[in-house]
């Protein structure tokens, strides 16, 4: 059975560790990872998370211990199409960054994420699938005028990419979030 999952809640499990985060690595049709508010996952349990090759969906939502740094092992994970980041205190403009490599992600979930500004927002035009992105609840800076002009930039950036008639739908679903938080 083991060998087939695909989906697997470990949501508000609070003692989740990268140690027992290794005993999933057998799991290679593993698809759906949700870990959401799993208080004690860290880095080094991102590290076993980024070691999971097969994941599309990842939910790492309202979990608290990981930093920008532990963000950067989830770069190998190619087939990542949506991810939430939610309420994640300890992630800010370099976590952002970090998700670069990411050419698949579609969605982004980073409600509540308060350490985040316009220059980390900027880097998210380097991902060339994303077409939902969920910025409610964002910092100050985040509805701000230069908010709205690193909007403009991220849509200029989807614009620009080559497709097949989508990057006119995914720039305004971004740019339109802008809207919503520059008109708060």
């Amino acid at each position: 059975m083991a060998d087939r999952l695909t989906w697997l809640d470990l949501g508000a499990c609070g003692r989740v560790s990268a140690a027992g985060l290794a005993h999933l690595r057998p799991l290679e049709s593993l698809a759906t990872l949700r870990l959401w508010y799993c208080t004690q996952l860290n880095d080094a349990g991102l590290e076993q998370v980024g070691a999971l090759g097969g994941l599309s969906t990842l939910d790492l939502g309202n979990c608290t211990g990981y930093t920008d740094e532990g963000l950067a092992s989830l770069s190998g994970l190619r087939e990542l199409a949506a991810l939430s980041l939610g309420s994640c205190t300890q992630v800010g403009d370099a976590g952002l960054s970090r998700l670069a490599g990411l050419p698949h992600l579609t969605s982004l979930d980073l409600r509540r994420c308060n350490r985040l500004t316009d220059k980390g927002l900027e880097s998210l035009a380097a991902l060339p699938e994303l077409t939902l992105l969920n910025l409610s609840f964002s910092p100050d800076s985040a509805s701000s005028t230069s908010s709205a002009a690193a909007f403009g930039r991220i849509k200029s950036a989807l614009r620009s990419r080559p497709s097949e008639g989508s990057a006119r739908s995914r720039s305004e679903r971004v740019v339109a979030l802008g809207r919503r938080a520059g008109s708060r």
